[in-house]
């Protein structure tokens, strides 16, 4: 080999070592252990972690331990409970060299088996333990004249989430199973304390055939409108709640001879053919977020008429409506902000 080739051999792998030596003196800004391997939920978590660190501007490595690191974080499991673990070192020069640490254990029903949770709660923890090592600034000169005083903004209020729902609602009356209907329903909420929603709820029409009999039967309308306020447990994917509501229920009675062996006769009823009438509900249900902010919703609600009418037809009864009635709704909803 002639000498000028070798000479340029020798200053190309000269450049190559220079660069691995420059980029293995650039440590990460983090360290994060590895997590066990039969631990498949800190396993991913250990990788969304490092995902959230990279989207926040820090580089991160993943290590077997933490020996000289300034800063690392881990995930563990104690006792079958999700922990932790962020470890922070200060400054040279602080007043207190210790590092400073927090250890956090998470639950099951406060996320601890979500791996994005888990990542997204070691990053916040990271990012305070950060701020409480930060060194203080230096103090500002001291002004010669006196300042005026800054006006400092409130803070703007925490802002009300809106959740609109649509869906379909089976309503029967008694006797149940034999006179049942269906119709759309709509519902809207907004958060006013933590745990409690207003709630506004409408449904219908309802058409309702009620079984044919010896004195004929009656064909039935139904819509109905509630408001009141909604207790829930306001879990991170399922919840379940409990609703109070008041309302108006519209009726509308129409006879017919369906299984009356005479000519056709009237409908008598204790009330107007055709009335309005306060109604007071309770229901239950569950929820489900099944994407971001989008879900479902079952609940079963239980609806009392004040008066509640009974459907008379040549002095047989036909059925009695909100004495009481029973609705099982099936809402699909968005959730804003």
């Amino acid at each position: 080999m002639s000498p000028r080739p070798r000479l340029l051999c020798v200053a190309t792998t000269l450049v190559v070592c220079l660069a691995a030596t420059a980029a293995r003196g650039a440590p990460a800004d983090v360290a994060v252990l590895r997590a066990p391997g039969d631990d498949r939920v800190l396993v991913e978590a250990t990788a969304r972690l490092r995902q959230e660190l990279g989207a926040s501007g820090l580089t991160s490595a993943l290590v077997d331990a933490a020996d000289d690191a300034s800063t690392h974080v881990a995930f563990a499991r104690e006792d079958g409970v999700a922990t932790i673990d962020v470890v922070a070192a200060r400054p040279r020069g602080a007043r207190d060299d210790a590092p400073a640490r927090r250890r956090v254990r998470v639950r099951a029903d406060a996320g601890g088996d979500d791996p994005s949770v888990l990542a997204v709660r070691a990053v916040e923890i990271l990012r305070a333990l950060r701020l409480e090592v930060r060194p203080a600034p230096p103090p500002a000169p001291r002004p010669t004249a006196t300042p005026e005083p800054d006006v400092v903004d409130a803070p703007p209020p925490a802002p009300r989430a809106w959740r609109l729902a649509a869906g379909a609602s089976a309503l029967e009356a008694r006797p149940y199973a034999a006179a049942r209907a269906f119709a759309p329903t709509l519902n809207a909420t907004v958060t006013v304390l933590p745990y409690a929603s207003f709630v506004t709820a409408v449904a219908g029409p309802f058409f309702t055939d009620r079984p044919p009999t010896p004195a004929g039967s009656v064909h039935t309308t139904e819509e109905l409108g509630l408001v009141g306020f909604r207790l829930e447990t306001r879990r991170p994917r399922v919840n379940v709640h409990a609703a109070f509501m008041v309302g108006l229920h519209h009726l509308q009675a129409t006879y017919d001879d369906r299984g009356a062996p005479g000519p056709p006769t009237v409908l008598h009823v204790a009330t107007p053919q055709t009335m309005w009438t306060l109604i007071a509900a309770a229901g239950a249900g569950a929820s489900a977020r099944v994407w971001r902010s989008l879900g479902l919703t079952v609940e079963v609600t239980a609806i009392v008429a004040q008066p509640s009418l009974e459907l008379v037809a040549n002095e047989r009864s036909l059925g009695t409506i909100g004495g009481p009635s029973l609705m099982q709704t099936l809402w699909a909803w968005m959730a804003f902000p």
